[in-house]
């Protein structure tokens, strides 16, 4: 997947994986987390698959992390609504 980019793929790569990833304030699991939930809300399915099996492999059942996406999901989906709404009255 990084490879057909070259220098640019290895870059991204090394951002998120190095600089964003490698931050101490959340554990791997609030991570992905995160992720899952806002691939969710943006509907990114490519990348959503991969980051619910990292969330697996982290220690996150599919049940856990339904429990645990349910409320941050719905408040992404009312915060991105909102934002469209603005977008499209604004001139």
């Amino acid at each position: 997947m990084v490879k057909p980019l070259g220098d640019l793929g290895r870059y991204i790569v090394e951002f998120a994986f190095g600089d964003i990833y490698s931050r101490g304030v959340l554990t791997l699991r609030e991570r992905e987390i995160a992720t899952v939930a806002m691939l969710t809300v943006l509907g990114r399915e490519p990348q959503l698959r991969l980051h619910i099996g990292v969330a697996v492999n982290v220690g996150l059942s599919p049940r856990k992390l339904r429990r645990r996406l349910s409320k941050p999901c719905r408040t992404l989906v009312f915060l991105l609504s909102i934002e469209r709404y603005y977008k499209k009255i604004s001139i």
